[in-house]
This record gives structure tokens, sequence and C-alpha cells, in this order.
């Protein structure tokens, strides 16, 4: 009874996200300028997982914004962390000073429903949920995406979650995944999915070294892809584009396209040029 009603706040939580209640604007805020959330006790992280986050976010920046509700002045800025706080100590423990957040306005939302901004518990739900508004309410996903502050792109790499399996999904939560690296997880057919899974468990691989399994199986699945060919178009459409180049370098090439009853006829007549 307690998960359907937390599930159902979720839902009501990001649709109302959806439909544009919370204004939100994604901007480099600087760290010094960030506070905690008083409506919300501090987490426990274990050191090793801050540093390891930290590493990874000075190798390769913050992807995903902090959720932060602006509660300064204009001579005074002062942000309120909201979403985010992990991912806020490795950006401080990586000394950034500067990171990418979404930024609620001030008087945007009532300061005493700051608690109920719609935050997922962990990507999974958030996937289950986002499919839940696209699919109930009919709700085009560009629109969504844009509402939600995010590209359509991310928006697809998020749904794509929706495809894992539930034992899966307490897995990767547990084994302390990455979003990143469960997507990946997410996007192979369901024998890379079971041979990762299987690897994984093995090993008991966790954090880091887990998320390695994850990449070297997306690596070696994408060297072993094998690709249909449905339509030569976009084949003639490059050749034509490189005959225009040479064309336009001043080369006097010749190009003919015979359609024939079981295949298409290519004839191309390039001039010797020079030395």
């Amino acid at each position: 009874m307690e998960k359907a009603k937390l599930t159902t706040e979720l839902t009501d939580r990001i649709t109302a996200l959806s439909d544009g209640m919370h204004l939100t604007e994604v901007k480099m805020i600087e760290t010094a300028a960030i506070c905690p959330n008083p409506y919300e006790s501090p987490r426990k992280f274990s050191p090793a997982e801050v540093r390891s986050l930290a590493a990874e976010l000075r190798q390769k920046g913050m992807s995903s914004p902090l959720l932060i509700q602006n509660v300064g002045t204009h001579f005074a800025p002062l942000y309120q962390l909201i979403c985010g706080e992990k991912r806020f100590r490795a950006a401080l423990m990586a000394d950034m000073l500067r990171v990418p957040c979404a930024v609620i306005e001030k008087n945007a939302v009532p300061d005493e429903t700051l608690h109920d901004i719609p935050l997922p518990r962990n990507c999974f739900e958030e996937a289950d949920v986002l499919s839940d508004i696209v699919q109930r309410k009919r709700y085009p996903k560009g629109e969504l995406a844009a509402k939600l502050g995010i590209s359509p792109a991310t928006l697809e790499n998020k749904l794509c979650l929706c495809s894992v399996a539930p034992k899966k999904r307490r897995f990767l939560l547990s084994a302390e995944v990455s979003p990143r690296h469960c997507i990946l997880f997410s996007k192979q057919n369901s024998e890379v999915q079971n041979k990762i899974f299987t690897e994984l468990q093995n090993e008991k691989a966790r954090g880091e070294r887990a998320q390695v399994i994850i990449e070297r199986f997306c690596v070696e699945t994408t060297k072993n892809r094998k690709f249909v060919l449905h339509d030569t178009l976009p084949f003639f459409n490059t050749v034509e584009k490189a005959v225009a180049t040479m064309r336009g370098a001043g080369i006097n090439i010749a190009y003919e396209r015979t359609e024939r009853q079981n295949d298409v006829l290519l004839s191309i007549s390039v001039p010797r040029v020079p030395r």
C-alpha cells in the first residue's frame, strides 16, 4: 500500500512538472553559492563513492544538472540544493567552481512545497513515470523533454530503461551502477544483458568495476554488429554529393544513373588530372 501511494505521489509530481507548474532554467552556477536543503536530512554516502564520482567528474564533467532553487537576491546570489547531493559533494571534492544546475526561480514554488519537487528515487523509477506520462497523457515527447529541461535524445535514453526486468534493475541499483551505464545496459539485447548480468554476479562487481564490465560488452557488441541494408537511397545520395563536390572543384566528371528492372546502373567517368 505504501509503495502504491509513493508511486502515485511521484506520478503526480512529475506530471505537475510536465505541465509547467515548476519553472526551471538550466545555467552554470558557482558551487560557493549553493547551500543544503533544510527540508531534507543529509544523506549518507561512503567516502569511496564520492571520491570515485569526483574522479569521473574531473575527467568527463557533470552531464546531469543539479536541481536548485533561487533563494537569494540580485546582489547576493544564493541557491538551495533540492536534488543531487552526492554529485554536489563530488563536485566540491573535484574542486569544480561552477556546475550545471536546473534553477527553480524564486516564488515559482511556495516554500512549504519544496519537499514535493518531483524527484524519483532512481533512474528506473523516473523512466516508468515518464513513460506513464507519455502513454497515459499522450504527451508529445519533444514537448515533455522541453518542459523537463532535457534534450529529446536524453528523454529517449531514459525511456529505454523501462525495458529492464525488475530483477536486473534491483541488481544494478544495489551494485551502484550509474544511470548512464544502466542506459547502456538497457540498450543491449536480452542475450547480451544476460551475459553482463551473469558476469556482474559472478565477480560480485560494484561501482566502477561493474561499469567497466558493461562498457566492455557494449564495445564488443558494437564491433560484432551486422547492419542489414533495407534502402540503398542514402548511398546514391552520397555518390551524387561526391560528384557535385568534384564538379564544384572544377573536375569535369561524367555521372549517369540508369534505373533497370533488377538493378541500378551507375556510370562514373573521371578525367585524369595532368601531373
